[in-house]
């Protein structure tokens, strides 16, 4: 039954992005947990996941995917290339003030850069 939770979290994440996969798969795990502790509710959980599988199939090929910054480790690379780019604007922000070279004209805005 937990096979099947993984599978569900893998489509899920196939289609819409690593966080609502996790959360699928959690999702799913526990109704099996529940299923396996209530005697009669098996049956409804597999009719339950069924119908919740066969909606992201029919679903998921319309959907738009999120790209990848969006989601798993691509958003987190993407806000620590846009970190560094600050911490290397403010480092020569400060250089340029230290040396005397600040507010010359130098690297101001996107005129300078052509």
């Amino acid at each position: 039954m937990f096979i099947a939770a993984l599978l569900v979290g893998a489509l899920v994440a196939y289609y819409f992005g690593l966080r609502p996969g996790v959360m699928a798969a959690g999702a799913t795990a526990g109704l099996f947990l529940l299923a396996a502790v209530i005697p009669g509710a098996a049956a409804y959980a597999y009719v339950v996941v069924g119908v919740g599988v066969a909606g992201v199939m029919v679903l998921g090929p319309k959907l738009k995917r999120p790209d990848s910054l969006a989601s798993g480790a691509g958003g987190v690379s993407g806000r620590a290339v846009r970190v560094l780019a600050t911490v290397r604007r403010t480092f020569k922000q400060v250089t340029g003030a230290v040396t005397g070279d600040a507010g010359k004209g130098k690297g101001k805005g996107k005129a300078a850069r052509r």
